[in-house]
């Protein structure tokens, strides 16, 4: 492999793995990758917040190189990946999930687009899945919902003032500090309330509140083919009931991150009638299985949709 530039060696990584209660097993391959990653970059530092659930043994912890153990036992993910966030000293912040693995080179390319576009403000790349089991076809057109992540091999560059619809997924994730300071403000302050998986609750949408962070910024959002990494898929996350949940969540959290960085003007709610029709087109486009799992999506977004407008009248 190449040697770094001095320019390049200058960006300094953070490495925010939430984690909780992983799979030992799995967790030690995830780290393991990492830590292959993290000698080929050179100075990148690696934070593993445990949030809530027992203790990470120690023989998983050293399939890693030089981690710091933080602990955050307010459970979500965004407060994980804040509370990290915090513990960092880098100029850009790496998102690792606890069931994602790293090539090798990921973080070398990370530095090296990072040092060629300062002004970039997030950034992902491929996410391709390993599954315990071969899905079935019936639920193919759910699978993007599991952030699977695959345009090929061009860039694309997706300018602030752009239309929304381009969000970088949170598994690897790379972003300027600025932006993740403002992220876990905006977790720790409340603003973010209800963003992000909790528990048992499938919300998501830290994600693309860190990409709407961004936009509001000024800044830019990219897809660099260069960056791979694999998502580790257990057999219970393509039950079609698990995928319905997950994608009645994922619209549910659009809802939410609409109302705060839009204003309730920003919603666009479905009447019954439209989500019935919504619900048939999928239907007829996926099938009956596939079709009621990603029109889960309008339900979930406008259930919440209306939370929001009856939240904000009580307000008044």
């Amino acid at each position: 492999m190449a040697a770094l530039t001095s320019s390049v060696d200058a960006v300094t990584l953070s490495v925010v793995i939430a984690a909780h209660a992983p799979d030992p097993d799995r967790f030690r391959r995830v780290l393991s990758a990492l830590r292959v990653a993290v000698t080929n970059a050179g100075d990148v530092e690696t934070i593993v917040v445990r949030n809530g659930g027992p203790a990470i043994p120690d023989d998983v912890l050293a399939a890693g190189r030089g981690i710091r153990l933080v602990d955050e036992d307010r459970l979500g993910i965004a407060w994980a990946r804040a509370t990290g966030i915090g513990a960092a000293r880098g100029a850009y912040i790496v998102f690792v999930d606890d069931d994602t693995v790293l090539d090798e080179d990921y973080l070398v390319e990370a530095r090296r687009f990072a040092v060629a576009n300062p002004s970039m403000g997030v950034f992902g790349g491929r996410i391709v899945g390993e599954f315990a089991t071969p899905p079935a076809p019936a639920i193919s057109a759910a699978l993007p919902f599991l952030a699977l992540r695959d345009f090929g091999p061009q860039e694309k560059r997706v300018a602030a003032q752009a239309e929304p619809g381009f969000d970088v997924p949170g598994a690897g994730m790379v972003l300027r500090r600025d932006i993740a300071l403002a992220f876990a403000r905006m977790v720790e302050d409340g603003t973010l309330a209800g963003i992000g998986r909790t528990g048992n609750s499938l919300a998501s949408g830290d994600d693309t509140a860190c990409c709407l962070i961004a936009r509001r910024m000024g800044l830019p959002l990219a897809y660099v083919p260069a960056l791979r990494l694999t998502h580790i898929i257990p057999k219970g996350r393509l039950e079609a009931d698990y995928l319905r949940r997950l994608v009645h969540g994922i619209g549910g959290s659009a809802a939410r991150l609409d109302a705060l960085f839009g204003g309730i003007e920003a919603l666009r709610i479905l009447s019954r009638p439209q989500l019935l029709a919504r619900r048939a087109v999928h239907i007829a486009r996926h099938g009956m299985t596939g079709g009621l799992i990603t029109s889960a999506w309008h339900a979930g977004y406008r259930e919440q949709a209306l939370r929001e407008m009856a939240e904000r009248n009580k307000a008044k």
